[in-house]
C-alpha cells in the first residue's frame, strides 16, 4: 500500500511541522534561560550553605566569647596612667607592647604607632595592634598591659574568628610627658 498525499495534505503536514518547529523554538527560548537561572540559583544556594557550615564551625568559639563577655561585662577598659611616657622614648612603645603580647603567647600580626594622634591630643599617643591567639592568651596579655605605667586607656577591642583561632584588634592610648 502506497501513500499518496494530496496537495492539501502536504500543505497541512508542512504547516503542522512548521507549527511544531515554532512551538519548539519558543519553548526553547522560554525554558533555556529559566533553566540557566535555576542552575545559577542552585550554585548560589550551595555557596551560602557552605558559608553557613563554616560559621557553624565557629559557633563554639562565639559562645565562649559571649560567656566571657557576660562574666566580664562590668569591667572597665580604662587604666589610670601612673607615669606618662617620655616623648623621647616613643619609638620604644611598640616594642614594649609586642613583648607583653609575645610573653602572653600571642602572635603579633601588626603594630602601628599613630604619631599623628598627638596632633589631636598633645598628652596622648595612639597605638593599634593586631594579635593572633586564643582567648586565654589575650586575657594574659590584657592583664600584662596594666603593668605598663604609661597606658592611659584601651579604646577598642575587636575579636574576629579565623580558621587558625582568633584575631584581636586593640586600640590603646598612652600618656605622654
Amino acid at each position: 500500500m502506497e501513500w499518496k498525499l494530496k496537495p492539501e495534505d502536504t500543505r497541512l503536514l508542512l504547516k503542522s511541522l512548521l507549527a511544531l518547529a515554532i512551538i519548539g523554538i519558543v519553548a526553547a527560548v522560554l525554558v533555556i534561560p529559566s533553566r540557566a537561572r535555576l542552575a545559577d540559583l542552585d550554585t548560589a544556594i550551595a555557596g551560602v550553605q557552605e558559608k553557613i557550615a563554616r560559621q557553624e564551625a565557629f559557633a563554639p568559639m562565639f559562645a565562649e566569647l559571649r560567656r566571657a563577655a557576660e562574666r566580664e561585662a562590668g569591667l572597665s577598659f580604662g587604666f589610670p596612667a601612673h607615669a606618662p611616657l617620655d616623648r623621647q622614648k616613643l619609638q620604644d612603645l611598640p616594642g614594649l607592647v609586642q613583648g607583653k603580647a609575645q610573653a602572653a603567647g600571642l602572635s603579633v600580626l601588626e603594630m602601628t604607632l599613630d604619631v599623628n594622634s598627638v596632633l589631636l591630643d598633645r598628652s596622648r599617643v595612639m597605638l593599634q595592634g593586631v594579635f593572633s591567639g586564643q582567648l586565654a592568651q589575650f586575657r594574659l596579655f590584657y592583664l600584662e598591659l596594666q603593668s605598663l605605667p604609661s597606658l592611659n586607656r584601651v579604646e577598642r577591642v575587636e575579636v574576629r574568628a579565623v580558621p587558625e583561632g582568633l584575631e584581636f584588634f586593640v586600640q590603646m592610648r598612652f600618656a605622654l610627658t
